[in-house]
């Protein structure tokens, strides 16, 4: 069984508009359960997949967040051997994280499921600033007599490169922002800023931080970064081959593209188990159904009339839902004999009056003449039947066969009686109304100035693209403004799609215009 429900939005623009009516219901779902274990009851329908989408995908980012910060830490001390650049490092990049918050407020205003994974690009991105200008601090260290001479070094041999290393990643995420795709374009824009940020505090926090260190507290030893290319070096011996080897190799791997596919199924981005995400699947197995639908308004009942039956000839819809044709068309036609039928029962009596019994021999006459003309037609059962009564009523003593036959004829007036109040009381001469019917029903398909809601469903899985384009596309062309849950994660899905693929020409551009800029020369 389906109960289909409403949910009232949380004002303020939450993160999960739907979590306190969510939360409340869970509550009675499992006061339910604890009551009847043997059912099984549950919640789904996009409002519910939605908020708990949000809801796992804002606890994934925080570890995500976290795992990726550890991460980067542990990497800063194998890679240098020590504890306290490491530290300077990662307080370096703890900052801009807490500034890159207070940006968001001023750029963006929010977070959205995507640019809510802002903390580990900047993560994995910004602590590469750090990393350049530790490494060559330490290395120039061990040749110079003081820290200010050997951080002088550092900014203005990798300054540059970490200049440009930042702005080229920046501006590609900047870039992002053209995209018409809001979700795509604010985690450009977050993710842009977030670099910048961190390239600042690379560039003035981490410097400032070394010189008061070291001068304060002289290391006794200077460790030496982890020197990569030693490792490397057998191989950049021979330039040629290596690079002929990784050509053939890119080669060989390019084969995959062609194999290369975009899930659309918003479905499979939910962690496994989640309830909402499960009864969805349950649904579209079991009744071929899914929780979504298209949806249709018309301006006049015989307008959504005339297009249901359209949308009903359809090959891809497999019903419509909709109320206005609950109510009777033809009142014109109906209402006089709706309205003789009132007048007749007006004086309907409340109890039925005393039917006197005839005698057992007038009883006798009338069954024996009705036996005779069931005879003649060959109705055989009903004869019997009318014999075995006959038998009764001679068998009976007559104070019995009295009592007997005004019982049943007392029994008999009261419930034509009782039937006849009810024709009377529905025999209502002003026409139905949708103010007679549930107002969580009417609301649901009636809108105030009077519009008709049809819900329309389709015969396939409503997150099947192949499918739902031709769906779309049938129903669009009976009604051009049809909207409604199939209709937009169609509609976002291919434009998210696309707001991807114009993001990395937009970058690929940025990021080369950026470098050339740099080097001022093509082969570079």
């Amino acid at each position: 069984g389906l109960i289909m429900l409403r949910l009232t939005k949380e004002k303020g623009g939450n993160f999960a508009e739907y979590a306190k009516s969510l939360g409340l219901l869970r509550e009675i779902v499992a006061q339910v359960r604890a009551g009847h274990p043997e059912t099984k009851i549950g919640l789904t329908g996009l409002p519910v997949m939605e908020n708990d989408e949000m809801e796992s995908s804002a606890a994934a980012m925080t570890q995500a967040g976290i795992l990726s910060f550890v991460g980067v830490a542990l990497l800063y001390v194998a890679g240098f051997g020590c504890f306290r650049h490491p530290l300077m490092a990662i307080i370096a990049l703890m900052l801009p994280m807490a500034w890159a918050f207070g940006y968001i407020v001023l750029a963006v205003g929010h977070l959205n499921i995507l640019s809510s994974a802002f903390g580990t690009i900047v993560i994995g991105l910004g602590s590469d600033f750090g990393v350049y200008h530790i490494a060559q601090y330490l290395r120039l260290r061990g040749e110079m007599p003081s820290t200010r001479a050997a951080l002088l070094e550092t900014a203005r041999s990798v300054g540059p490169g970490i200049t440009t290393g930042a702005l080229s990643t920046a501006l590609a995420f900047f870039v992002i922002g053209l995209t018409d795709f809001p979700g795509v374009a604010e985690l450009g824009i977050v993710a842009g800023g977030g670099i910048l940020l961190c390239w600042i505090a690379a560039l003035t926090v981490l410097p400032a931080m070394i010189q008061w260190c070291d001068c304060r507290w002289p290391p006794k030893r200077v460790p030496p970064p982890l020197d990569i290319y030693v490792w490397l070096k057998p191989l950049l011996e021979r330039p040629r081959l290596l690079t002929v080897s990784f050509l053939i190799g890119t080669a060989v791997l390019a084969v995959g593209i062609g194999g290369l596919w975009y899930d659309h199924n918003l479905l499979n981005l939910q962690p496994v188990g989640l309830e909402s995400v499960a009864l969805e699947r349950h649904l579209l197995k079991q009744s071929k159904r899914s929780a979504s639908y298209a949806v249709s308004i018309a301006a006049t009942r015989e307008e959504l009339v005339a297009r249901k039956k359209e949308f009903l000839a359809l090959p891809s819809v497999d019903r419509v839902r909709e109320i206005a044709t609950c109510l009777p068309d033809n009142e014109d036609a109906k209402r006089p004999i709706i309205e003789r039928i009132y007048r007749r029962l007006a004086d309907l009596p409340q109890a039925a009056p005393a039917i006197p019994v005839i005698p057992p021999a007038q009883l006798d006459r009338v069954l024996t003449r009705l036996q005779q003309f069931m005879a003649a037609a060959g109705r055989a059962a009903e004869t019997q039947s009318l014999e075995a009564v006959r038998n009764l009523v001679a068998r009976l003593p007559e104070q019995e066969y009295f009592r007997r036959l005004s019982e049943f004829q007392r029994a008999m007036a009261n419930d034509l009686i009782r039937r006849l109040h009810a024709v009377r009381t529905a025999a209502d001469p002003e026409p139905p109304r949708f103010t007679d019917l549930p107002e969580g029903l009417v609301s649901r398909f009636v809108g105030r100035t009077g519009q008709h809601l049809m819900q329309i469903y389709s015969k396939a899985d409503v997150w099947n693209m192949e499918s739902m384009e031709t769906f779309i596309k049938e129903v669009r062309s009976v009604d051009s403004n049809a909207t409604g849950n199939p209709m937009q994660v169609y509609e976002s899905s291919r434009r998210m799609k696309r707001s991807y693929e114009q993001a990395a020409w937009y970058a690929l551009v940025m990021v080369a215009a950026m470098v050339y800029l740099d080097f001022r020369s093509i082969r570079a």
